[in-house]
């Protein structure tokens, strides 16, 4: 059939009746909007909303609290649950780790030393091998995908009905994450064989709506390169 229209995204139907041919064009820039793509949910169908409060806002912040290496570490952070949440709860990290200072915004990462010294990073470094989902991947697909890239194996295990752990080795260094499946966000990282060279522990507050602001940074346009080690493991090291 010869179509005299230079459009693309058309839908033809042709429709053989009583010996007759009848065509028709239907044009719909998304074809899942056909009445044969649609879902028939009864009328009386009602939706239950069971997620929780983080999870419904679309944003959470979160704490982290532990140690590595005898160094105490605290932080705080932000991460939108939501691609939509990403303009107005964008994400940022900063963390504290013995007398270091870490911090991730939109603006670059820096890692300051505690002789003052400053390393300033593209942004998001921070949250390799942590959850992001608002880029759409479950987090125990970050992690593995993260390591992946930089070419690392990574067991995944079940924990319990609920709980998934994964592994991340290379050499003798050993990362450990225990990811909630149902919550979809990491619940601890543990740092070396049981635990011997450090644990973090998050917690995600139920009411996000506290005090804690973005930390400012200066904008640069030098960074070192990206492709240096997985900072949780150059904390090992």
């Amino acid at each position: 059939m010869h179509l005299a229209t230079p459009q693309r995204g058309l839908l033809v139907i042709e429709d053989s009746q009583a010996g007759r041919t009848r065509s028709q064009i239907e044009q719909h820039l998304n074809l899942l909007e056909e009445e044969y793509f649609q879902s028939n949910w009864p009328a009386s169908m009602t939706r239950v909303d069971r997620r929780d409060e983080a999870h419904k806002q679309g944003w959470t912040r979160f704490s982290v609290s532990g140690q590595i290496h005898g160094k105490s570490v605290r932080g705080i952070g932000q991460t939108p649950l939501a691609y939509a949440a990403c303009k107005a709860h964008r994400p940022w990290l900063d963390l504290t780790i013995g007398l270091d200072r870490l911090i991730d915004t939109a603006s670059g990462s820096e890692w300051i030393g505690a002789d003052g010294r400053v390393e300033r990073y593209p942004s998001g470094r921070l949250f390799e091998g942590l959850m992001r989902p608002w880029m759409g991947l479950h987090a125990i697909d970050t992690v593995r995908r993260d390591a992946a890239v930089r070419g690392i194996g990574a067991d995944t295990r079940r924990v319990d009905e609920d709980r998934a752990a994964v592994t991340i080795k290379k050499d003798k260094l050993e990362i450990r994450y225990t990811i909630s499946l149902s919550r979809d966000w990491i619940e601890s990282i543990t740092l070396g064989g049981g635990g011997s060279q450090g644990t973090l522990t998050f917690s995600y507050p139920a009411d996000s709506n506290d005090r804690a602001t973005e930390p400012a940074m200066v904008p640069s346009t030098f960074h070192h390169d990206q492709a240096g080690d997985w900072w949780l493991m150059q904390l090992m090291e």
